[in-house]
Formats: structure tokens, C-alpha cells, sequence
């Protein structure tokens, strides 16, 4: 991935970006500002040879006795007796506070080190224990305690760092906006049915045709909605896929086209009678063949009768015999009724219809049964040459696809890409930009329409009195729809 890349994430992806910071600095600053505020500070005492009456010259003697008596000087300084007995010296509205105490030996100095939520407290407590610490002797042993320095009061506290804590909090804010802004690209990418189908198989998208809730629950068929130009999602989606089909057929110089699936119910005969049509559509000599005879469908689509088919014609021989269709250009070979095995009839009838129907005008598109049912189908993407397989949106229905395309390859026919069926209508919209079209609206006022309505009412009455019959058309009552 290089910046470039990365930018274009970042942009694409920012409101994410955005609120993935937001929440890590909320978090930073509820670190930084919740928590109770903790203050610290320390007093030193210095420890040397002598008594009460002052200090005596060092000797080796006395080295030794202060050395000695360092881990017991610390111990004293770190129990709980002194702090309770310091607890007098300390003022009474600081008693409460709860200070820690605890004292490190160093060499001949004590340090006492005091930790708390008051830095007052802190301070008075610390201060109380080292005097009171200063003043008591040790046992057998004749040293002098003095308080070097005195505990202050402290200003900042040690904890929470505010500045830290905030400086990290943005630091892993940034870190947080820029993964999940890579996660969130990986997780889309995963589910974007082109994506998935272009990295799992190496082919390209032709497009993507939308599911309509229509054409899943059988209340039309692909070709009527195109032709009725209703919605406008499902036309564009074809004229992707047609564009694209145009461009690669032009390079091969192919004149046949089959339309394969891997399994039953992706929407392989919905594809192959769309494309149809919209190759007609644009001037184009397009003869339909319908070679799943085990669930035949172009015929009921196309209104065309079913009979003298490819079945047929295995058994009683002759040209093939294509049924005209109410489009322009577009001509169906219908499955027929099945007088044998799919199989052996397909093999039989399909090589020599190919044949006959064949020519450098004109478009052959094959609609073929599923890939792992029919063995027949394997047949037919040879006989086109090229290929377009039909894919479902859904990970499970592309299980399969990768050892079609193999099969496919293997029988020679040269796949010109994936058209993925069935993806959501919103995907589709958001993908392609695609606007639902406007209603015309009738800028006339009423007062025009009625004028006009007059002048029809009067033309109709001249002419009614013109021809003798005495019957007269009157349209004043449609004034009253507005």
C-alpha cells in the first residue's frame, strides 16, 4: 500500500477516522481529569556519629555503628507506631487524610517519603514523622538524627499527568483512526461481492444486476421491466454489463456467447434474457438459444411458443426453427418439449443449431443449465467460445465458481468475466449513483385547464352539429379533476 493509497482510505473512510480519535482523547481525558489528583514529597535526615551533646569525630568505630544501624534507623522510619505517634503533631482537620509512608536509606541520609490526595496532609505528616524521628535514640548505638530538609508542601502532582496522559491519548487516537479506517476497508472489501470475486478468482466484474423484490417473487420478468425502462437501476446494470461484454467480444472478434452458472438459482436465465434484449436494443441481431432443458424459460419469458425447440428438432432433424419476438432484432430458439435425456438431446441438436445459426452479424447468446448438474453445459460454453459466468452476492454461492472456471477453461471456452446477481438494491444505488427518476409535474393553473377544455367542448359541439347526428360531446365534467 503506498501513501497515495493510504490518503485515499483516510478521505474515503474520515468520519470514521474522526469519531475512532474523538473517543480515544474522551477516554485520555477522562484518564487525565477523573481520577483524584496525587501529590508527593519528602524529607531528609542525616545521620552521623554522636549523642545529645553533639556531634563527635568520625573514627572506625563509629562508621561501623552508623552502618549498622541504617536498617533499623529505616524500619523504625516505615512502621505504623510512628506514624500514629506523629499523628499528634499534624493539625486536626489533616488527621483523616490518608498519607502513605514510606522510607528508603540512603547513604547517612533517611529519606522519608510521604504520598496522599492533600498535599497539605502529606506535608504535615512527613515533616511530624522525620522530627519525631530526629528526637528519639537508637539503642545501643550513639548517633545523631538532624532534618536536613524540611517536607514542602507540593504544587503538582505526580499523578495523573495531565500532559502525558493527553499526549498519549492523541498519539493512540491517531494510531486507533488510521487502523480502523484500514479495518473498516478490509471488512468492506471482504463483503463487496466484486472485490471478493476478483481477487478469489483473477477475473474481472462484468457488473452487477440488482435484486428486485418483482422479479424474485415472479409479479414480472426481466424483459418486461427493462422494456418498460422501470426501475432505471436494473437498465443501467444491464448497459454495464453490455458495454463491457461489447468491448471484450470486439477484441476476441467472437460472434457466440454462453451464459453459465455454477449451480441452479443465481439467475443464470434472468442474465442471458436481459442481455438479449439489451443487445437488441441497440440495433443488434441477437438469436436467443434456451439449452436448459431440464427447466426451460426463455420461451414463457419472451411470449414465444415452446414447441419445435431444440428438444424437437433432436428428434424429427430439419433447420432449427427460431420464434420471433415482439423486439426488434431479438430471436428465440426455444428449449422445446424434452424427448430424451438432456444430455444425449443437447449433444445432438445444439452443435449442428450453432452451426446453421451462426454468422459474423449476428450475436449467439447461449443460455445454459447449472455447471454441476448438467454435463451437457460444458458442451454449449465450447460451442459459443466465450463465456460469462453467473455469480450469486453471497460468499456460499461463489463455493463453487472456482472449479467452473476451470472446467470452462478446460473445455477451451474463454471467460470474459463474472456478473454478480442479486445484490442489494441500496449497495447497487450507492455503487452507481443511480437516481430514482422524477415525477412530471403539470405547471398549467386550473383556470388554463378549464379554458382549454372549453375550446375542446366548443370544437366538439360544431362538430357533432356538423355531421347531423345531433349527439353531442360534452367535456366540461372533466373541469372537475385538477
Amino acid at each position: 500500500m503506498d501513501i497515495a493509497e493510504l490518503r485515499y482510505i483516510l478521505s474515503r473512510y474520515a468520519p470514521i477516522g474522526i469519531a475512532t480519535f474523538a473517543v480515544c482523547m474522551l477516554l485520555g481525558m477522562a484518564a487525565a481529569y477523573v481520577p483524584a489528583r496525587t501529590y508527593q514529597t519528602h524529607a531528609t535526615v542525616t545521620i552521623e556519629p554522636g549523642g545529645p551533646s553533639g556531634p563527635t569525630t568520625p573514627t572506625t568505630a563509629s562508621i561501623s555503628q552508623v552502618n549498622f544501624s541504617l536498617l533499623a534507623l529505616q524500619e523504625r522510619a516505615s512502621a505504623e507506631t510512628l506514624k500514629t505517634a506523629a499523628a499528634e503533631d499534624v493539625p486536626v482537620e489533616l488527621r483523616d487524610e490518608q498519607v502513605r509512608v514510606a522510607a528508603v536509606v540512603e547513604t547517612s541520609v533517611l529519606k522519608i517519603t510521604g504520598t496522599g490526595h492533600s498535599p497539605e496532609a502529606v506535608a504535615a505528616y512527613v515533616n511530624a514523622m522525620a522530627q519525631r524521628l530526629a528526637g528519639a535514640t537508637v539503642p545501643l548505638v550513639v548517633v545523631r538524627l538532624t532534618v536536613l530538609d524540611p517536607a514542602p508542601v507540593p504544587i503538582q502532582a505526580i499523578s495523573p499527568n495531565v500532559k502525558a496522559t493527553l499526549l498519549a491519548a492523541a498519539v493512540f487516537g491517531l494510531l486507533s483512526a488510521v487502523f480502523v479506517c484500514l479495518l473498516v476497508r478490509k471488512v468492506r472489501a471482504a463483503s463487496d461481492p466484486e472485490t471478493v470475486v476478483r481477487e478469489r478468482f483473477g477475473a474481472p466484474v462484468l457488473g452487477e444486476i440488482p435484486r428486485l423484490g418483482a422479479l424474485r417473487r415472479g409479479r414480472s420478468d426481466v424483459v418486461s421491466m427493462l422494456d418498460s425502462g422501470a426501475p432505471a437501476e436494473l437498465r443501467v446494470a444491464f448497459e454495464q454489463v453490455r458495454t463491457n461484454l461489447e468491448i471484450r467480444l470486439a477484441q476476441l472478434r467472437g460472434t457466440g456467447l454462453a451464459v453459465v452458472a455454477a449451480e441452479a438459482g443465481v439467475g443464470c436465465s434472468t442474465v442471458a434474457a436481459g442481455l438479449g434484449y439489451s443487445f437488441a436494443s441497440v440495433g443488434r441481431d441477437v438469436v436467443l438459444i434456451d439449452s436448459d432443458l431440464r427447466v426451460p424459460s426463455l420461451a414463457k419469458v419472451f411470449g414465444v411458443p415452446d414447441d419445435h425447440g431444440l428438444g424437437a428438432r433432436a428428434a424429427v432433424g430439419g433447420s432449427p426453427r427460431t420464434q420471433a419476438t415482439r423486439y426488434a432484432g431479438l430471436r428465440v430458439l426455444p428449449a422445446g418439449e424434452l424427448s430424451g435425456r438432456a444430455a444425449d438431446v443437447v449433444s445432438a441438436s445444439l452443435p449442428r443449431a450453432v452451426e446453421e445459426l451462426r454468422d459474423d452479424a449476428r450475436l449467439l447468446l447461449i443460455d445454459t443449465p447449472p455447471q454441476r448438474e448438467a454435463p451437457e453445459a460444458a458442451l454449449a460454453a465450447a460451442l459459443a467460445g466465450a463465456v460469462v459466468l453467473v455469480v450469486g452476492p453471497k460468499p456460499v454461492d461463489q463455493l463453487d465458481a472456482a472449479s467452473t472456471i476451470r472446467r470452462l477453461e478446460e473445455s477451451g471456452a474463454v471467460l470474459l468475466g463474472v456478473v454478480v446477481n442479486g445484490v442489494s438494491l441500496r449497495r447497487f444505488r450507492r455503487a452507481h449513483r443511480v437516481r430514482r427518476p422524477e415525477i412530471a409535474r403539470s405547471t398549467v393553473s386550473v383556470d388554463e385547464l378549464e379554458r382549454r377544455l372549453a375550446d375542446v367542448n366548443d370544437l366538439t359541439d360544431d362538430a357533432a352539429k356538423g355531421d347531423g347526428s345531433g349527439e353531442q360531446t360534452s367535456l366540461s365534467g372533466l373541469t372537475r379533476h385538477r
